[in-house]
């Protein structure tokens, strides 16, 4: 790293860093990398993380992820698309992905986790198959608290959005 400019600045030089208890935002998400190795510019002090370092990150949060419950498991995933009594192009369909990712996701040996969206539509479709009205937005709320984020939903007002 030491001889790349500083993109903040456009002056400095960057020296490499290894920084304990990092914090950082993966997908939004608060998350802490327990070592951290970064490029900060001399002139500046901007932090720059090559980008084999922030795929690093990555794997180390959908660990954390996994490990901690954020992310359903495959073996969460595929009694949802079964309750829904729909085949894997079906499903995938229906919540507007390919039938490739679908079974990417249920499987046990998957490379990566579903993405924050796609998990939460996917606890969306589970919590509807128990037959129940479910409260959408006081939903993700709830579920943006857990994964450490800071949501405040205002009231909601008598008009509906146009569709």
């Amino acid at each position: 790293m030491g001889r790349s400019t500083g993109e903040e600045c456009g002056e400095g030089h960057t020296d490499e860093r290894t920084l304990t208890d990092h914090a950082v935002r993966i997908g939004s998400i608060p998350f802490v990398v327990p070592e951290a190795t970064l490029g900060v510019c001399r002139e500046c002090g901007a932090t720059y993380p090559s980008s084999r370092e922030y795929k690093r990150w990555r794997r180390l949060f959908e660990e954390h992820q996994r490990a901690t419950g954020n992310t359903l498991s495959p073996a969460e995933i595929r009694p949802i698309r079964e309750c829904t009594c729909l085949n894997m192009t079906q499903f995938a369909q229906l919540i507007g992905a390919t039938r490739q990712s679908l079974s990417h996701w249920e499987s046990d040996d998957r490379q990566s986790e579903p993405s924050r969206m796609v998990d939460l539509l996917l606890r969306l479709v589970r919590e509807s198959l128990g037959g129940r009205a479910i409260d959408v937005l006081g939903f993700m709320s709830a579920r943006a608290r857990q994964l450490g984020l800071d949501v405040d939903l205002p009231q909601p007002t008598q008009s509906t959005p146009a569709t």
